[in-house]
């Protein structure tokens, strides 16, 4: 396991999340893949190393919900998938808040606000 993977197995929704990283690294066609395409950008933004997948003609919100829903024949496609998203969004607004307090995000004024008025 990496230091990555330490920081963030303790948020909620990084089963999925690692589980992802680790089949779209391999090329394995899961959900946990998909719901890693869907987030890439985010993800990357955050400072998740996110492997890069072949490029597919159906988008990742799409492929996980089929994928969801092939692995899952007798539940309901749109309950799991919705589940999935959620837990994704828990996931990144957890990753967002840990990585705001270890490099606090500034506004351009809030640095002018503590400078000392200029005559």
């Amino acid at each position: 396991m990496s230091t990555q993977d330490d920081s963030l197995h303790g948020l909620p929704g990084a089963d999925l999340v690692l589980h992802g990283l680790e089949d779209l690294a391999h090329g394995r066609a899961t959900p946990e893949a998909a719901l890693i395409e869907v987030a890439r950008t985010r993800l990357r933004s955050l400072g998740v190393p996110v492997p890069d997948a072949p490029t597919a003609e159906v988008d990742a919100e799409l492929r996980l919900y089929a994928r969801l829903g092939a692995r899952h024949p007798d539940r309901d496609p749109y309950s799991l998938y919705c589940a999935w998203l959620d837990q994704l969004d828990s996931f990144l607004s957890a990753l967002t808040h840990q990585r705001e307090r270890v490099q606090p995000v500034r506004s351009p004024g809030a640095a002018a606000a503590r400078r000392p008025a200029e005559r």
